[in-house]
Order: structure tokens, then sequence, then C-alpha cells
């Protein structure tokens, strides 16, 4: 199974889960545990070490305040993947809201929608609408994963994104390039116009504090890119 970014969802087999709770001493960390397994949720690709473990992937495990905010980490033999697949649509996470950022954020998602970008939502609401438990609380960012094809569609992502206004509500997130790079999206818009000349990338294996147009290059490819 090819894990190409973070945050893929990753279902596990039933055998995995013994295995799993049976590397940690915590109580609460090994309820968390069985309760994952009855209800079959998943895990989610964390960064891997730059020294991989060969037929193995490292997984994550944020867990919601029934089980005190642990973030539990394991290496987890490929053998053992049941699936992969995304987070949810960002469009999805609307119920969530509050009335009073609702339709702006529905908005979001349709100006996003016409420019042929498909945002996912991670971070704490993306786990509520897959789990229903309590990861939310007050004051958490919504964070979305904006997919890109290209330089040009970061561009329509952040212009869209930092039009968002919502008093009550923070946006947080990543746009994602198609080799698996991610940025934040707040650091695309002094990056593109140059009033800073380095980006943190975040990769699968670990992070880049990347200089020049070089990097957006081999992201975007075949594109070319340059400030503007």
């Amino acid at each position: 199974m090819s894990l190409h970014c973070r945050h893929q969802l990753v279902w596990l087999q039933a055998a995995a889960w013994p295995a799993l709770a049976a590397t940690t001493g915590n109580d609460a960390a090994r309820s968390a545990l069985a309760h994952w397994a009855r209800h079959d949720l998943p895990l989610v690709v964390a960064r891997q070490d730059q020294t991989p473990v060969e037929d193995a992937a490292a997984l994550g495990l944020p867990l919601p305040h029934t089980w005190g905010r642990q973030r539990l980490r394991f290496l987890v033999p490929r053998a053992l993947f049941a699936r992969a697949d995304n987070f949810p649509h960002a469009r999805d996470v609307a119920p969530l809201l509050a009335d009073a950022v609702r339709s702006a954020f529905i908005a979001l998602c349709d100006g996003l929608a016409e420019q042929r970008l498909e945002p996912r939502v991670f971070g704490s609401y993306g786990w509520q609408l897959i789990t229903g438990l309590d990861h939310v609380r007050d004051g958490s960012d919504l964070d979305l994963l904006v997919p890109l094809r290209d330089a040009r569609s970061a561009d329509d992502a952040e212009r869209l994104m930092a039009s968002f206004a919502a008093d009550t509500l923070r946006l947080d997130g990543e746009l994602v390039f198609p080799d698996g790079s991610a940025l934040a999206w707040r650091e695309w818009r002094p990056w593109r116009s140059g009033q800073v000349q380095h980006v943190l990338l975040k990769r699968i294996d670990g992070v880049l504090l990347a200089q020049g147009t070089q990097w957006l290059e081999r992201a975007c490819e075949p594109c070319r890119v340059s400030h503007r």
C-alpha cells in the first residue's frame, strides 16, 4: 500500500490491535485502542523516520478528551493494513459549525469548488466527523488540507482562505502539492510575493526550510514558476 503523504487515514486488520495495545502501559490508551478496534476506526499516517523500517510505517492517533487528548504513535507492519483513504470532504463539517460561521464556511467551500479544489478537513474537526467523539473543544482551529495542481491553484486557494471572515473560528491548514510537500497556507502569500525567502516544507520524511524556487519546481513538475 503506497503512502504518498502525511494525513492519509489507514484502517487496520483485526489482528493489529492486540499488538498495538501491548506496546503501551497506559490504561487510557489501551481503552481507546479497544474502542478503535470495536468500531473499526482509522489511524493516520505520521511523519516517517528518516531511516525507515522496511515494510512498516509510523501511524498516529490523537485521542479525544474522553481519553485525555493523548497523542499516540505506533510503528505498524504494512501487512496489517486493511485499506487507506482520505479525511472527509471539508463541506461535511458544516453541521458541526456554529450558525454564525456556517454560511461563510459553505461559501468558502463553494469558492474552492469553483476553482476545482477539493479541500479535506483534518485536525480536531476531521477526527470528530470520523469518530463522533469529543475531539473539538472551545477554541479549536478548523484545519483544512487543500490538494493542489500547481502554483496557480495555490494562489487561488490562499486567496479564498484569506477571505474567510469569522471572529469565532480560526482557519488553519496546509496546501499540499502533487509530490506530497505541504506548507501552512498562511506562508504562501509572503513567499509568493517575495516578502520572505524561505518556507517550511512538511514532507512525509521530515521538515525542510526551503529557499528559492527549486522546491516548487520539483513539487509542481512540469510547471516552472517564479515569484511574482
